[in-house]
């Protein structure tokens, strides 16, 4: 039986504010997105940034295909952070563009895959 002295009531309550303290740098990348694209004058019309988005997300497909010599060895998946990175900062640049609020919109998502499921059991989007 474990008992919690002030110490680690303190603990608690400091990891708390680390958590809030994260969430809040978290919903701050939007903002560093369109910082970005404001300092270098990027301002592209709503459908060139849903093409960049899909086009960033091909490249992702394409080292999918490399990676796992076209499907053949799903175990040789590999993937660049970079990539990653290009096609996150692609979408938080047409939530900008759309003025949606990136993070309510994950939380959105979130809270739909969490209250649903499929029928065998794995989270759906019930869409």
């Amino acid at each position: 039986m474990s008992s919690f002295g002030p110490a680690d009531e303190k603990q608690r309550g400091h990891k708390a504010d680390i958590s809030g303290l994260l969430h809040a740098l978290e919903m701050k990348r939007q903002q560093q997105v369109a910082d970005v694209l404001r300092h270098n004058d990027i301002d592209t019309p709503p459908a060139y940034r849903l093409l960049d988005v899909v086009a960033e997300l091909g490249d992702i497909a394409a080292e999918v295909n490399e990676t796992t010599g076209y499907g053949t060895d799903s175990t040789a998946l590999s993937l660049r952070e970079d990539e990653l990175g290009d096609a996150l900062f692609a979408l938080l640049a047409l939530c900008e563009q759309l003025d949606v609020d990136a993070d309510a919109a994950l939380s959105a998502a979130l809270a739909k895959y969490e209250g649903q499921s499929g029928s065998d059991g794995t989270p759906a989007s019930g869409d």
